[in-house]
């Protein structure tokens, strides 16, 4: 098995030894600093982004980027910490600082890993408080800011980065905010897709801000009092005409290439599994029941 093993310039007192042949998992360390360091935390933050782990075959890709990276010592650009100590104001817009630094707050890290500049404060509290938060988030002196509401409960990524059943009671928080440096974010803008962190749809308006809200612990959306002008993005299966009992819902629009004129339309989802012997088996689920036409489409 191919092992990689390499002192760390830490306070360790042995070596750390990753296997690439295997997807990346074990705590985030902020305070090692070694040439895979920032390899190991883009990793990282980028099952965040999108709720996965990292496959297998992404160990090729990791060497290569290992043997890419300047033999110059790298420091790991995700860094966080517990509690809610107040944190300097680190180049954030007007307003930021005071609800980073909320009482609520109870874990906060900064990401993405090669150019940094997205700050998250992950927060525990009821509707009164996040209501407080709100009337400071809609003075905050940025253009694009949102509030993305989600069904269930949230779950710090500083407090268990890796999902592990027994800490995820601990984990468990109510809303995040995030902000980012603009400096940060408009180096960013330059970088390849692949490492891109910056959303392509918020270069008009600039580097956005965003609290997002999970409703099933602490707090009841309907509770949450919600200034005038702040945009909100409702995820919530009620909101969109379904209930906790109809599970996991996909929702889309399907259209003409043509015409653009909405068509009547059935969804198909099929398992794919590669096969030993080539080519793949797809594995049909049940049908689901037919797409419901809106406005009489």
């Amino acid at each position: 098995m191919n092992v990689l093993k390499r002192l760390v310039e830490a306070d360790l007192k042995e070596p750390i030894q990753m296997d690439l042949t295997e997807p990346i998992r074990g705590p985030l360390r902020p305070s090692w600093k070694a040439n895979f360091q920032e390899v190991t935390a883009m990793s990282r933050w980028k099952q965040h982004q999108r709720g996965q782990r990292v496959p297998a075959p992404a160990a090729v890709l990791l060497t290569t980027m290992i043997a890419a990276v300047s033999a110059q010592t790298a420091f790991a650009l995700i860094t966080g910490g517990v509690g809610n100590d107040a944190k300097d104001d680190a180049g954030w817009p007007a307003g930021a600082a005071a609800i980073f630094n909320h009482p609520s707050r109870v874990a906060w890290w900064e990401g993405p890993p090669f150019g940094g500049g997205q700050w998250h404060a992950e927060c525990q509290g009821d509707a009164k408080a996040l209501s407080a938060v709100l009337v400071e988030f809609a003075e905050l002196d940025v253009t694009a800011k949102r509030i993305v509401v989600h069904d269930g409960i949230g779950y710090s990524f500083w407090l268990n980065p890796n999902g592990e059943p027994a800490k995820q009671e601990a984990a468990r928080i109510d809303w995040t905010f995030m902000v980012w440096q603009p400096a940060h974010w408009e180096r960013l803008r330059a970088l390849p897709p692949r490492f891109k962190a910056v959303d392509a749809s918020d270069a008009r308006d600039g580097p956005p801000s965003q609290i997002e809200v999970y409703v099933g612990g602490n707090l009841r959306w309907a509770d949450v009092t919600v200034p005038k002008g702040l945009m909100i993005v409702d995820e919530r299966l009620e909101a969109h005409g379904f209930k906790a009992a109809n599970g996991t819902v996909l929702e889309g629009t399907v259209v003409d290439l043509v015409s653009k004129r909405p068509l009547a339309a059935r969804m198909k989802l099929q398992r794919i599994e590669p096969q030993p012997t080539g080519g793949y088996k797809y594995t049909s689920r049940p049908r689901p029941p037919p797409i419901q036409m809106v406005n009489g489409c």
